[in-house]
């Protein structure tokens, strides 16, 4: 009997046991689905890029999670949704919402897409300009780039305050704008852009181009201003600015009038080949031919090498200049009146033969 008792208990325990065992595997087994299931939906790919490029996503200043979502959403890049929604309230999305420029890369799961989201990690915009000649030019440019308006960003900078503020006037303030590539960030305010800018200028400035206007005697801005002359007079060989630069260095040093045609086409608001003598009569401080000195302002955003050729200008003695007659866009330099009255007749014959009037 005893012998039977204690075969009946073994048998009890082991039943048990087993029970305890399948139990135990039932709870991993679904354990491991619901682990599966979380990893899926935090890291496994969840994005398609159809030609395999990244893509931007922008999210404007103000917006919501549900402004957020549907831009996402608009992209059709995400194969489910709804995981993407999991893992963005998992981690407390809605309430870290940061504006900006987001690029989504292919190999990005969806807790890197939120964590990227998350922390504002935007990628900066790499800002160029060159060639610009209107300061609004520049302000249309800058509001495709960025978030703010073009039009916003130009009367914040012509207001009388910020022009105090940043030490110029209405005519000097394109000298504040250095053409280079910047990067920076898409959803910067229009006070931070302009901040920036400033930052650049007083950055190109260093001690060294600082010493070198000083030894020109000139200011800071009266290099730019020339250097705007200097480049205007030829976009297509920067090989000649030194030259043309010391021309206008002597005219300047010696109180002659610049008479910069350059300055003819930017104060009677024209781009032509042929000035005539109707245009230098513009009544304007940009008027070279009827005002001795620097115009007021630069008539371009120089380039920097312009600049720099302005700060190194050639030193020799050539007091006037005409376009070549080669056609090759460069120029004639002459020492005395007799010379530049034979090359600049060369070149109103070579007008005339071409039948340009204008």
């Amino acid at each position: 009997m005893g012998a039977t008792r204690n075969r009946k208990k073994k048998t009890s325990a082991l039943t048990k046991l087993k029970w305890v065992l399948y139990v135990i595997l039932v709870l991993a087994v679904i354990g491991g689905i619901k682990a599966y299931d979380l990893y899926r939906k935090a890291f496994a790919d969840n994005i398609i890029l159809k030609d395999g490029k990244p893509v931007e996503l922008f999210i404007k200043t103000g917006w919501d999670y549900d402004s957020v979502s549907h831009a996402v959403k608009e992209l059709d890049i995400v194969k489910n949704n709804t995981n993407l929604k999991w893992v963005m309230e998992k981690k407390n999305y809605p309430r870290h919402i940061y504006p900006g420029r987001y690029l989504i890369s292919r190999d990005m799961n969806n807790s890197d897409f939120v964590d990227m989201l998350r922390s504002g990690n935007q990628k900066p915009v790499s800002f160029s300009f060159n060639n610009m000649v209107y300061l609004k030019d520049f302000c249309e440019l800058a509001g495709t780039e960025f978030e703010f308006n073009g039009d916003e960003l130009l009367s914040y900078i012509a207001s009388k305050e910020v022009l105090k503020e940043y030490g110029f006037n209405e005519y000097s303030i394109n000298c504040m704008f250095i053409p280079n590539t910047y990067e920076i960030n898409w959803s910067i305010s229009i006070k931070d852009f302009v901040n920036r800018m400033k930052k650049e200028y007083d950055m190109f400035w260093n001690a060294r181009r600082v010493a070198k206007a000083q030894a020109i005697g000139l200011k800071k801005d009266e290099v730019i201003i020339l250097a705007s002359i200097v480049n205007s007079e030829n976009l297509k060989h920067s090989s000649e600015w030194r030259t043309i630069a010391g021309v206008y260095m002597n005219r300047l040093n010696n109180s002659w009038p610049l008479q910069a045609d350059p300055t003819l086409s930017y104060a009677n608001g024209i781009s032509v080949r042929r000035h005539l003598n109707k245009d230098k009569e513009v009544d304007s401080p940009f008027n070279t031919y009827a005002n001795t000195g620097l115009p007021p302002g630069p008539i371009r955003f120089p380039d920097i090498g312009a600049i720099d050729a302005v700060l190194d200008y050639e030193r020799h003695d050539y007091f006037y200049m005409v376009a070549s007659t080669s056609g090759g866009g460069k120029h004639e330099f002459n020492k005395t009146l007799d010379g530049h009255n034979r090359d600049r007749q060369k070149y109103i014959n070579y007008l005339n033969k071409k039948g340009i009037r204008r």
